[in-house]
């Protein structure tokens, strides 16, 4: 899986590649925790880093499936995730910001479920009726 991401710069084969990721970190156990927290590391690396357009590609689809499908090894790294996922929102290609858009709703599902600082303060964000967040997801 660690060289589908670092190598590979085919979309479709980025997509597919991070769906199993997610299906693994989805099953759990021990050594699941620790490739997750590895492959978030990594991905939030990769957002802040040097403009590679399939690495941020892969960043954000490795994101949005560890929100997702990790939700408790994710939730550590929502203030990272916050401050990191404005490049790709921003980023040039279209791809990139959709899925950008894609993993930053499945990080706010995951502080919708969790009582924690980011749910008060991002709380407004989070209620369906705020007007912003349906006019722009």
């Amino acid at each position: 899986m660690r060289a589908a991401f670092e190598t590979k710069r085919d979309p479709e084969i980025l997509v597919l590649a991070s769906k199993v990721l997610g299906h693994l970190a989805r099953s759990g156990g021990a050594m699941t925790a620790d490739e997750v927290e590895r492959q978030v590391k990594v991905a939030l690396e990769w957002l802040r880093g040097e403009r590679i357009e399939y690495r941020r590609f892969a960043a954000v689809l490795i994101l949005k499936e560890m929100a997702e499908n990790a939700s408790t090894v994710f939730n550590v790294h929502v203030p990272e995730f916050v401050d990191a996922i404005w490049v790709a929102l921003r980023d040039p290609t279209l791809a990139v910001r959709e899925k950008a858009v894609e993993a930053l709703r499945a990080c706010l599902r995951v502080i919708e479920k969790r009582e924690t600082r980011w749910r008060v303060q991002c709380g407004k964000f989070i209620d369906p009726r705020h007007l912003l967040l349906n006019w722009w997801f």
